[in-house]
C-alpha cells in the first residue's frame, strides 16, 4: 500500500512538474510572440510613413502617377510581407493553444485512470456480521397466503351465487301471485253472471195450424 501510495505521488510529481514547465514554454513564446507582434505592429506603420512621404515626394516631380504607382508597389509589398509574418504567428498561437488543450486533457485521463487503480488495489473492508444486522432492517411480516384465508375473488363468486338465487325466488313468487290474482279475478266474473232464462212450457189447447 505505501509503494503504490509513494508511486502515485511520484507519478503526480513528476506530472505536475511537467504541467508548470509547459506553462513556463508557453508563457515564454506568448511574451515573445506580443513582442514580435508589436515590433511588426511598428514596422506596419512606418511602411505607411514612408507611403506618405513618397507620395509627398511624387506631387513635386514630373511624372507623378508613375512615382505614386512605385510608391503603392513599394507599399503593397511591405503590408504583404507583414501580413505574412503575422499570419505565421496566428499558426504558431493556435498550435500552442492546441497543443495545450491536449495536455490538459492527457493530464485529466491519467489522474482518473490512477484514480481507477487506487480504488481497484484499495483493500477489501472485512464484513462485519453485527453491523450488518444493526444496518439490515428488520424482515417484514410476510402476507398470508391464499391457502389460510378464502380469496377475495372466492368470497365474491359465493355473493353472486346467493344474490342470482335470491333474485330468482323472488321472481317465481312474484309469477305465483300474478297467477293466483288472475284466477281471484276469473272466479268472481264467473260467480257475477246470471244463469240463462228457462225455456216457456208450450201452450196447451192450441189448435194445429
Amino acid at each position: 500500500m505505501h509503494t503504490r501510495l509513494a508511486g502515485f505521488l511520484r507519478c503526480s510529481v513528476v506530472a505536475l512538474v511537467t504541467i508548470g514547465a509547459a506553462s513556463v514554454s508557453r508563457g515564454e513564446a506568448a511574451a515573445s510572440d506580443t513582442a514580435l507582434r508589436e515590433r511588426l505592429s511598428t514596422e506596419r506603420r512606418q511602411v505607411e510613413r514612408d507611403y506618405a512621404a513618397q507620395e509627398r515626394e511624387c506631387t513635386q516631380r514630373f511624372l507623378v502617377t508613375a512615382c505614386v504607382d512605385a510608391a503603392k508597389a513599394q507599399r503593397r509589398d511591405a503590408l504583404k510581407r507583414l501580413s505574412t509574418r503575422e499570419a505565421a504567428l496566428d499558426d504558431a498561437e493556435r498550435t500552442r493553444r492546441a497543443a495545450a488543450r491536449q495536455q490538459h486533457i492527457d493530464a485529466k485521463l491519467e489522474r482518473q485512470m490512477r484514480d481507477r487503480e487506487e480504488r481497484a488495489s484499495a483493500p477489501l473492508i472485512p464484513f462485519d456480521a453485527a453491523s450488518a444486522a444493526i444496518r439490515t432492517p428488520a424482515a417484514r411480516t410476510p402476507p398470508r397466503t391464499p391457502a389460510s384465508t378464502p380469496s377475495i375473488d372466492e368470497a365474491q363468486r359465493r355473493a353472486d351465487e346467493q344474490r342470482s338465487r335470491t333474485e330468482y325466488e323472488t321472481r317465481q313468487r312474484q309469477v305465483e301471485a300474478r297467477q293466483q290474482a288472475a284466477a281471484q279475478r276469473q272466479a268472481q266474473r264467473a260467480g257475477s253472471r246470471k244463469p240463462p232464462a228457462a225455456p216457456l212450457p208450450p201452450i196447451e189447447g192450441a189448435s194445429a195450424p
